[in-house]
């Protein structure tokens, strides 16, 4: 079974066990019940909030799941996202996996998210994220400049640098009801088809790093 193949299997498995709860959910609980079901589906360790090290990126936070094949092999990378509100979010995740799967940190990425089924019908900032799209990382940034704009008051770590272009691809969605309400369950794959690096000032200015030589 390959990679997506299992990660849709685990997200249904995952979703049922979810609509069972008879209380809110949040984040932990996905992730406790995503990291079950991938243990079933996928072969290799599964690890929770793996440390990540990244040149463009010092002090980036850790990936929320990671499964890694065997010994030496770069990671599978999960980030995720759960609740209301919380899309938008997603922003950060894409940008940080991208440079992951840039710096061969890791070796496929994908982005996971929980919503109630109003939040993606908004279109609010994040939905975007979860349809197949190629993204030159200028345009990304500046589409996201507000969430960046708050996150670079709102935390201490930021990037640096950058791949040039990524794209998402979408991988499953799963609509369900959770305690009444109606909410989606959606993955996308987060791909970085290499290339050149662009360089993140501390204001959010994004410009192309100078050839070399």
């Amino acid at each position: 079974m390959g990679t997506e193949d299992g990660l849709r299997d685990a997200l249904k498995r995952a979703a049922l066990d979810l609509q069972q709860q008879t209380t809110s959910i949040r984040e932990r609980e996905l992730e406790e019940a995503l990291v079950a079901c991938l243990a079933e589906s996928l072969p290799g360790s599964i690890s929770r909030q793996a440390p990540l090290n990244l040149k463009g990126w010092p002090g980036v936070g850790n990936c929320d799941i990671a499964v890694t094949a065997s010994h030496g092999d770069a990671p599978i990378f999960l980030e995720l996202k759960w609740g209301a509100g919380t899309l938008y979010n997603c922003a950060w995740d894409a940008v940080k996996l991208a440079l992951a799967l840039h710096e061969r940190k890791a070796k496929e990425a994908y982005l996971v998210a929980g919503s109630p089924l109003a939040d993606w019908d908004s279109e609010k900032p994040g939905v975007d994220l979860f349809g197949s799209r190629e993204w030159t990382m200028q345009d990304f940034m500046a589409s996201y400049a507000k969430e960046f704009a708050f996150w670079r008051s709102d935390v201490k770590t930021h990037p640096e640098l950058l791949p040039e272009r990524f794209s998402t691809t979408e991988v499953i969605q799963i609509d369900m009801e959770i305690v009444g309400v109606a909410w989606s369950l959606r993955s996308a794959r987060v791909s970085s088809p290499g290339g050149g690096m662009l360089a993140i000032d501390e204001d959010g200015t994004v410009s192309p790093l100078p050839s070399a030589g």
